[in-house]
């Protein structure tokens, strides 16, 4: 009887030692992921994120992806991307130089599916004056208006 009560100890004493070791090693992990989530959304909640990072973290669709759909259809180099609502959609747009050719080809890419929604020429003279309205018409969504 006394060999079984000194093992039950014995036991107990393990379990006791062995238990605050293996907790933390087990809530460390999804205590970092949910301090991690929860300041996250304080964040978006308190409306921390930039315009462009609240419109990013809406899209479906990657600012790579997006790129590589409007250089498919408008080869060329890239001269600006961003990503706006437009009409109530979540676009990204590039304005794209070719060589050989004035002004830039705007492409729009849908955010959400990824599809083409419109390829249009600028003329040098319409990307100014595009780029003189957005230093005056920014908004927390867009960052630049167009007609």
């Amino acid at each position: 009887m006394r060999v079984t009560w000194m093992l039950g100890l014995v036991a107990a004493g393990v379990v006791v030692v062995a238990s605050p070791a293996v907790a933390q090693q087990t809530t460390t992990p999804s205590t970092r992921t949910t301090t991690t989530t929860r300041t996250h959304h304080a964040r978006h909640a308190a409306g921390a994120m930039s315009g462009q990072a609240r419109l990013r973290h809406e899209a479906r669709i990657s600012e790579r992806r997006a790129r590589a759909t409007a250089l498919e259809e408008a080869p060329g180099r890239v001269r600006s991307a961003e990503i706006e609502r437009e009409n109530g959609k979540l676009i990204w747009s590039f304005d794209i130089a070719q060589r050989g050719q004035a002004g830039v080809e705007e492409v729009t890419v849908d955010a959400m599916d990824g599809s083409v929604l419109s390829h249009t020429h600028e003329t040098a003279a319409r990307e100014r004056r595009e780029h003189e309205e957005s230093k005056t018409t920014t908004t927390a969504t867009t960052t630049r208006t167009k007609h």
